[in-house]
């Protein structure tokens, strides 16, 4: 939603890599419209003459940025086996989708990916209660909000047994890390492909992330910090599953097919 500066660096970039890999890989992007600037990305992509193994897709029902709800739509719209979240300011790293596509099918049915630049440190603690005991502990080399923890890919399988990105949370704020946690918690014997990046996201502020939710002037830590309260009532009750009673993610259309209103 109304990232159009840092799109037009990002998405030729990926589309060139993609194209490396045959059908292997598919690109989906979801456009959430909802101003003029939305309309004129939306010109924009159309202007590429479409891409191989690129689907584009408009969604004209999110009102208000929420990165739960958003991830959703876009996972929901895949046709792969194993989906990874990919944020409009992040390139794809060669080096992920080349070791993701050593796996073996089953290995990739039971693996968890991270593309998290820094480092990723797992503690165990056996003492704790069973959602407890194991903990993975993001550690930053530079750049703590560099725009990488919300590379994580799973089995489409897994996603839709979890209910995907829980949209109860804030717009912003924890809802990878959220995701990562029941993830781990629902299937402790999970393989963490961690496959740092090697291409650093562009630069964004909070506050960008923020400017189209219904609050944007509000506190990105305090809402980190509710999502982290509530990730730990979900993992101390067992309630690993989100979204139960609703259907997760919105309506969209074949972008290509879309006009402007």
């Amino acid at each position: 939603m109304n990232r159009k500066e840092s799109l037009q660096k990002t998405l030729p970039f990926n589309l060139n890599l993609i194209s490396k890999f045959s059908a292997s890989v598919e690109l989906n992007l979801v456009n959430f419209i909802k101003d003029s600037e939305s309309h004129e990305i939306h010109d924009w992509i159309l202007s590429l003459d479409g891409q191989a193994n690129f689907n584009y897709y408009v969604c004209t029902k999110l009102d208000y940025w929420h990165c739960s709800i958003a991830k959703n739509t876009s996972h929901l719209s895949a046709s792969g086996r194993f989906v990874i979240n990919l944020d409009c300011d992040n390139f794809i790293s060669e080096n992920s989708i080349n070791s993701l596509l050593t796996l073996s099918n089953d290995q990739l049915e039971n693996s968890i990916y991270l593309g998290y630049s820094g480092q990723i440190k797992k503690i165990y603690r056996p003492w704790l209660r069973k959602n407890f005991r194991k903990k993975y502990k993001f550690v930053s080399n530079k750049d703590s909000h560099d725009g990488t923890a919300g590379l994580i890919g799973c089995p489409m399988k897994l996603f839709t047994e979890l209910g995907g990105y829980d949209e109860s949370l804030p717009p912003m704020g924890g809802q990878d890390k959220n995701f990562f946690n029941r993830a781990i918690a629902y299937n402790p014997d999970l393989m963490i492909a961690h496959i740092p990046s090697t291409k650093n996201a562009i630069k964004n502020s909070k506050a960008e992330g923020l400017l189209h939710s219904k609050t944007p002037h509000a506190n990105w830590k305090k809402f980190d910090k509710l999502t982290y309260k509530k990730t730990k009532i979900a993992l101390r009750k067992n309630q690993l599953k989100a979204n139960m009673t609703k259907k997760i993610g919105l309506e969209i259309i074949n972008g290509y097919k879309y006009i402007d209103e």
